[in-house]
């Protein structure tokens, strides 16, 4: 098999495991040479014992049915998120890096928590949103954001679009209050602020 022929795997602790650092499995010599010849190995620091106990329980976790449920879970939350492109961490290319901040702080302000990505660490014009969803989040949270995410494609950032509108989130009518589009609803909290001095 081709299992047999790789010779090098390593891996991360951290993401889905929840933990830290990483790990390298291969032959008793590579890894007698990587822990006296890796500088960022042979200059770091051993990770606590509580790191690795928590990662074996989280191995646990992964390989029994509770996991075998959290993926399910998740796999329905990633194709509500996107059907097109279901996956746990979602890019959401917005381009400018002024922009995609502003769509971040959008959707702060309606209580997500969704990181803008820049330069350096993504090529210039390309700044995006980086939804990450997991197992414990709910249908009903997801959906609400994909509605929202869904509302900036559709009105832009910049105020394009007709701003009477319907809510993505309600249905009640937008109506446009200066630099914003608001939802007409008293309970919804849907906005949208564009690039003014209010903002």
């Amino acid at each position: 098999s081709l299992g047999s022929q790789i010779e090098v795997q390593m891996g991360t602790l951290g993401k889905a495991l929840g933990g830290s650092g990483g790990y390298i499995a291969g032959s008793r010599d590579l890894i007698d040479v990587a822990i006296n010849r890796a500088r960022s190995f042979v200059f770091s620091t051993a990770p606590p014992a509580a790191c690795s106990a928590a990662v074996c329980t989280a191995l646990d976790v992964c390989i029994g049915t509770e996991g075998d449920r959290r993926r399910s879970h998740l796999r329905k939350l990633a194709a509500l998120l996107d059907p097109n492109m279901p996956a746990a961490i979602h890019p959401v290319i917005i381009g400018g890096a002024a922009e995609a901040l502003r769509a971040a702080q959008m959707l702060d302000d309606l209580g997500f928590f969704v990181p803008a990505i820049r330069p350096p660490t993504v090529p210039r014009e390309t700044s995006r949103l980086r939804v990450s969803i997991s197992a414990s989040h709910d249908a009903e949270t997801v959906a609400l954001l994909a509605s929202h995410l869904s509302a900036f494609q559709k009105t832009g950032l910049h105020g394009e679009g007709d701003p009477n509108s319907v809510c993505p989130v309600c249905g009640s009518s937008l109506v446009q209050e200066k630099c914003k589009v608001v939802c007409r609803s008293s309970v919804c909290g849907y906005r949208i602020v564009f690039n003014c001095s209010e903002f």
